[in-house]
């Protein structure tokens, strides 16, 4: 979607609502999460997973055949759902199966199945919407979907479930936190639409943004407090309370608010400013995309070896702020190599960061807060995601509002000759990119300068979320594996010690 997004909005004259296809995509699959970890509970793991494929792949069909903007939004909302599901269940089978002394490297492993295709989905995405149509980016991805529900039909064994009436799947399913996952849904999601719309779409004193917001504050106090009541709460406040893991849960937010703000406007940045195809974009991540893959399996082996996740997390930190410092300097001047170095350390600084804040979170976790702390690391970075690319969007559209205005001069040596023509171009670049390759001389150049300066200044964002996280997670004092490794046994020992002490005086009162 990041090498897609301007080529997909281009057909429906939309550019400056692009944050949609990912914000609606983001807000199903962040919402729904803790419902597909609950249902598998109840009915276990292979239905629950099958299910989100299978939405998964009717949904990618519905995108590549959608006819407005409004269609592939609703497209993506749904495509969020099944892509939700996957990602939990996915998560929740390898807990499932994997103790927590040996999950970093198999971790890894996963991480390098999802490394190749991000890597892949950038440089191939941008090609087959240049040469193909976009569309056909959304049908590739069919078959090999069809492949996967194929293979966890025969391969993903049926799991054991209590079968006692009493314990039925509504029984379980009482004590959901479906109140908490309605007002989040809302409180976010109507946040979104307060950030994309004021001053792109409408003023920021139009009665919609601010009522959005004052909505979106009433649904975030709301959440609150069915949190605080909530049997199964799906954020757990008492996470919130203590370090290290509340400081890992803001850094969390954090990383994936500058994640999401590098890896969606950087494709806009080299079609924008530098002037490339769709194609050059994608392939211009290709490169960084593998050093994150690169990045992030080589850290799973060392915190499986070396059992401590603070020293990654601190380089992962550092590396991430120098990167998103680093593109606020970047500039179609640049040759390939120095575009290409100064693309890695933000991307070598998620690869870092993810994994270790991961495992760090589960060090600091009792066995039986393994899995609630887990889905709610989940949930906050995927909450990050949302913000990433609803912030951004808003900096860059606000942003190349004014610098439209400021850098578009109406004369004759600049070649407009009023300033209805003057409007006309800003709508007409804003709502489609690709009209930037269709100006000339002084105007196109004017244009490209007010798109560098907007980017720039969202890349400045990504940089300051980064510090955020680099100052919340820094001096955390983080429990090695090890040590969580002997507690455990020890607690299983205690528990042995006990029984048999119980068993023996048993035996003795029965003499």
């Amino acid at each position: 979607m990041s090498s897609t997004h301007t080529s997909i909005t281009s057909t429906f004259h939309s550019s400056n609502s692009a944050s949609w296809l990912s914000t609606s995509f983001l807000l199903t699959s962040t919402s729904l999460q803790p419902l597909f970890g609950r249902v598998s509970d109840c009915i276990g793991r292979k239905a629950p997973f099958l299910f989100s494929l299978w939405v998964f792949v009717l949904s990618t069909i519905w995108c590549a055949v959608a006819g407005s903007m409004e269609s592939i939004v609703a497209a993506r909302a749904v495509c969020g759902l099944g892509a939700g599901g996957m990602l939990c269940m996915g998560a929740i089978i390898l807990s499932d199966i994997l103790p927590l002394e040996v999950r970093a490297g198999y971790q890894s492993i996963n991480n390098l199945a999802f490394g190749v295709g991000s890597a892949l989905g950038a440089a191939i995405g941008g090609a087959i919407a240049d040469y193909m149509g976009w569309r056909w980016g959304f049908a590739v991805q069919v078959p090999p979907a069809v492949v996967c529900i194929l293979l966890c039909m025969y391969n993903l064994p049926d799991q054991e479930v209590e079968k006692d009436s009493d314990n039925g799947i509504f029984a379980k399913l009482k004590d959901f936190d479906f109140a908490g996952s309605v007002y989040l849904t809302l409180c976010v999601g109507i946040l979104v639409l307060a950030l994309n719309t004021g001053g792109n779409l409408l003023p920021w004193s139009h009665p919609i943004v601010l009522g959005s917001f004052a909505t979106s504050l009433f649904f975030t106090v709301l959440f609150l407090r069915a949190e605080q009541r909530a049997i199964s709460p799906i954020m757990p406040l008492h996470l919130l309370q203590k370090n290290p893991r509340a400081a890992m849960m803001l850094g969390s937010v954090a990383s994936s608010i500058a994640m999401q703000t590098i890896f969606f406007n950087l494709p806009l940045f080299f079609q924008t400013v530098m002037l490339e195809s769709a194609r050059k974009a994608g392939s211009r991540l290709l490169i960084p995309t593998v050093g994150n893959m690169v990045c992030s399996v080589g850290v799973g082996y060392v915190i499986n070896r070396t059992k401590v996740v603070r020293p990654t997390m601190r380089v992962g930190s550092l590396t991430l702020f120098f990167g998103g410092l680093g593109l606020c300097f970047l500039s179609s001047s640049f040759s390939e190599l120095a575009v290409c170095l100064l693309l890695m350390p933000a991307n070598a600084g998620v690869g870092l960061a993810y994994p270790s804040i991961m495992m760090g979170t589960l060090a600091s976790s009792e066995q039986h807060e393994m899995a609630v702390a887990t889905s709610t690391l989940i949930l906050f970075r995927s909450i990050g995601n949302v913000m990433g690319v609803s912030t951004s969007s808003l900096i860059v559209q606000n942003v190349l509002v004014w610098g439209l205005g400021k850098k578009l001069i109406v004369g004759e040596t600049a070649g407009l000759v009023s300033d209805e023509q003057k409007v006309k171009i800003i709508e007409m670049v804003r709502e489609r990119v690709t009209a930037i390759f269709d100006l000339q001389g002084e105007i196109q150049q004017q244009v490209m300068d007010a798109y560098k300066v907007s980017l720039r200044t969202a890349f400045g964002w990504a940089a300051l979320c980064a510090f955020i996280m680099l100052c919340a997670t820094f001096n955390l004092v983080i429990p090695s594996m090890d040590n969580k490794k002997k507690k455990a046994e020890e607690h299983v020992d205690s528990e042995v010690t006990a029984m048999v002490t119980e068993e023996s005086s048993l035996l003795r009162a029965s003499k």
